[in-house]
């Protein structure tokens, strides 16, 4: 999914959660949430600043799905914090990553390997028009889903919503 997709959808869903239980949320704990909820694409930019370094030419990376930003198994130490010390920081945290994971399962080429290195299977739901495309290729077929317009509209209200409730 898009960068944008990654920030909208969990912060909606931090926000339906915050109106069901009446709580608010302060500003610290969206900026985490949002933060963790990017955090496995990290991998882009650390592969942007390899390439740049090396071929002064960027090329999307192909199947960055695999790579161990994308293995829930990485993220086991933010579980076992959030578990041991109950902290809403760390539990967010953790919240938010497997957020963007199952996100990546839905609509994203391969998906992602949930149980890797105990198993390399590929889990992905809905990914028929995208399955097998990499870079330019998947982002020109993801362009086309109806699951795109959706993000737009998402990303607009999130906008909309954050400026509204935290800086005016």
């Amino acid at each position: 999914m898009h960068l944008m997709s990654h920030l909208a959808y969990p912060y909606i869903l931090l926000n339906l959660f915050a109106g069901i239980v009446g709580g608010n949320i302060p500003i610290e704990y969206v900026i985490v949430f949002v933060f963790f909820s990017v955090l496995p694409d990290f991998d882009y930019l650390l592969d942007l600043i390899r390439q740049k370094t090396k071929r002064k030419k960027y090329e999307v990376p192909g199947h960055h799905h695999s790579w161990p930003s994308h293995w829930p198994i990485v993220y086991s130490p933010l579980i076992l914090v959030a578990a041991i010390t109950q902290d809403a920081f760390f539990i967010l945290a953790a919240i938010a990553v497997f957020i963007h994971l199952a996100m990546d399962m839905f609509f994203c080429n391969e998906g992602v390997m949930f149980f890797y290195p105990f198993s390399k299977k590929w889990y992905n739901f809905f990914a028929e028009n995208t399955k097998g495309k990499e870079g330019l290729d998947w982002n020109k077929a993801y362009n086309k889903l109806v699951i795109h317009k959706f993000d737009w509209i998402a990303t607009i209200f999130v906008l909309i919503h954050f400026f509204v409730i935290y800086i005016f």
